[in-house]
């Protein structure tokens, strides 16, 4: 529609003055949503029938819609957002799907609303864009590495907290720095704090966070009662690894490892509920807390638990 058709329909509908601006966006060429026929591009506007003519995907072309209709019922694409490039130049916009999928969260965030749009609203999307189908594992993918973090998108830390474009992009460490200290739940805290130990060697401004993290982690340890046995066995180990590595005295730390040792008299239970990767380590702190008894405990662990790696 150009200039004179617009003004023609607020002349017959006064009120429609405040639509003015989505009017203006109904031009041929545009690429459209509608939230039952799914994506479509004006094809041209029928002056004489004042009706909008649309392609709609999947079979529905040539179909003619009054503007006025469409004011709530269609969403104008703008012509750099994914989905209308994906039609336009669909060899660029695969690139980028198949290699940079956080790229393509990014680009699509750019084009939402205040550059923020809620997990449901990306996975719409995503979906109309991808197709259902392949959608579902491109999504399940890109998720595992969003959530290493993104320097220019904040991730979801729950299912109705929005994903953000940054004004300000940061690197993965802080990002994952900042779930560190706003996640609540101890299992996820203490993973964190094991990776945010790793990642400090190579990064000596996380470090110096280390002192902080070692006293969140050491609180949520103790004050939780969310954490199995096995669980709170390993959030004491990663705990004390951290302690040593910022040159923390381990000693003065409560609860210690022994005295879960002592405290759980199952001990073939306690084996299964930790990572398999501290079997060897859980081996010796026996040992050390049984130093007469510790070969027989170790030979009914070994017999009745195959589970155990060492």
């Amino acid at each position: 529609m150009n200039k004179d058709d617009i003004d023609l329909l607020i002349q017959r509908q006064p009120n429609l003055e405040s639509s003015r601006e989505k009017l203006e966006l109904m031009q041929a060429g545009k690429y459209c949503i509608h939230r039952s026929w799914g994506i479509g591009k004006i094809t041209e506007y029928n002056t004489q029938d004042s009706k909008l003519i649309i392609d709609f995907e999947g079979g529905k072309s040539g179909h003619a819609m009054d503007p006025v209709f469409c004011i709530d019922r269609l969403n104008i694409l703008a012509p750099e957002s994914m989905i209308a490039r994906h039609r336009e130049e669909p060899e660029v916009v695969e690139e980028i799907i198949k290699k940079r999928p956080t790229d393509l969260i990014v680009e699509i965030l750019s084009y939402a609303p205040n550059q923020g749009a809620t997990n449901t609203e990306l996975e719409s999307q995503l979906t109309r864009l991808l197709g259902e189908k392949r959608y579902k594992k491109w999504w399940a993918s890109t998720k595992k590495t969003s959530s290493k973090g993104s320097p220019d998108c904040s991730t979801v830390k729950k299912k109705t907290a929005p994903y953000i474009l940054r004004d300000d992009p940061v690197t993965a460490e802080d990002e994952i720095l900042e779930q560190f200290f706003s996640t609540k739940a101890p299992k996820k805290k203490i993973n964190l704090a094991e990776k945010l130990q790793d990642l400090s060697v190579s990064n000596e401004n996380l470090k110096k966070q280390l002192p902080d993290v070692l006293i969140s982690l050491t609180e949520a340890i103790k004050e939780t009662r969310r954490l199995n046995p096995g669980e709170r066995l390993h959030g004491l180990w990663v705990r004390n690894d951290l302690a040593r590595y910022i040159h923390e005295d381990v000693e003065i730390l409560e609860p210690t490892s022994s005295s879960m040792i002592y405290e759980n008299k199952e001990l073939s239970e306690l084996a299964v509920q930790i990572p398999s990767s501290y079997h060897k380590r859980f081996l010796d702190l026996i040992a050390r807390c049984y130093p007469d008894d510790w070969e027989k405990i170790m030979f009914d662990l070994l017999k009745n638990l195959s589970l155990i790696h060492i």
